[in-house]
């Protein structure tokens, strides 16, 4: 072979050679994108798991968070409403139950975080409770005995939120009377609900059914963001209302015959919301669910006793 030929036959062989090292995998004849394959393997990895743990994590749909609030509050409603119309006693089984468990949840949210990690309970915990039970109970001998019970558990409550809070908290006022808030409303809300029906089942289903027919206005077009639902919830829920007072007035008359159902429905529509209102001041920014299955009655069963006393019954 000549001097020429031999540097045009090495660069034959190493031509060869990069092909054979491309074919076996080398280093030389690598691509960038094979030469990247593994890393590019792992990192693809990577993302897919971080794109699945992030699709794990990912918050669930309204829709979905909403079904259970709203299942909760059609079997609160079925239950309340059946005990209303077969007697006064069931009427007492079915409240008292969720009346103690929002008893217990509002005080202890409105203690100290020294008190909350105790395991004693306070005087006026155990004392809210005993009330809670008794005064339902009580009420079912008739509305005079009734009221006195209330106005004495009221009072003694009170005195002794009082004599506990001025001894010891740096803003008393405003902490009895949120703690007084927080012990009586769900006794007053039950036991005003069995005197009103007292005072007819017929009444007290309208009522009842009056107050429901708000907090799911409320809640539903309010789109559930806080309890009162903003100003978009409290109308829809008077809306409501508005058509349960039609209603009673073509079906119930009398007692609602002329003004009388417009007048008593609109106390019911204005009350409801200050009901609820009332018991997200010890509340504050946790959920209660206990108290919310009765904090619009708080208001409207006592203001409902009135009205139908001097309203429907004259």
């Amino acid at each position: 072979m000549s001097v020429a030929a031999r540097p045009a036959a090495s660069a034959q062989s190493g031509a060869g050679r990069s092909r054979s090292g491309d074919s076996r995998g080398g280093r030389p004849g690598r691509s960038p994108s094979r030469a990247s394959g593994p890393g590019s393997r792992s990192a693809s990895a990577r993302s897919g798991s971080g794109g699945r743990a992030a699709g794990r994590g990912r918050a669930t749909p309204r829709p979905v968070r909403a079904v259970v609030p709203v299942l909760a509050g059609v079997v609160w409603a079925l239950l309340l409403l059946g005990a209303l119309a077969v007697s006064s006693f069931l009427t007492v089984v079915v409240l008292v139950p969720v009346a103690v468990l929002a008893t217990a949840t509002g005080v202890r949210a409105t203690e100290s975080r020294r008190q909350r990690r105790s395991n004693r309970p306070s005087t006026l915990l155990l004392v809210a409770l005993v009330v809670c039970v008794l005064d339902p109970l009580v009420a079912l001998g008739g509305t005079p005995i009734g009221l006195v019970a209330l106005v004495l558990s009221a009072a003694g409550m009170s005195g002794q939120v009082v004599v506990s809070v001025f001894s010891a908290s740096a803003r008393p006022v405003r902490t009895a009377a949120v703690r007084v808030v927080a012990a009586l409303t769900p006794t007053l809300a039950v036991t005003c609900v069995v005197l009103a029906r007292h005072q007819g089942s017929t009444l007290a289903l309208a009522m009842v059914g009056a107050v429901m027919t708000y907090d799911v206005g409320a809640f539903l077009m309010g789109n559930g963001r806080t309890a009162l639902g903003g100003p978009v919830g409290v109308a829809f829920g008077a809306l409501g209302v508005a058509v349960i007072a039609i209603f009673a007035a073509a079906i119930m008359d009398p007692p609602m015959s002329g003004v009388r159902p417009w007048v008593v429905f609109a106390v019911v529509a204005a009350a409801a919301p200050l009901g609820v209102r009332l018991c997200q001041w010890p509340a504050g920014r946790g959920r209660l669910p206990a108290l919310r299955r009765l904090d619009s009655l708080s208001v409207v069963a006592p203001l409902w006793l009135v009205m139908a006393t001097l309203v429907l019954h004259r």
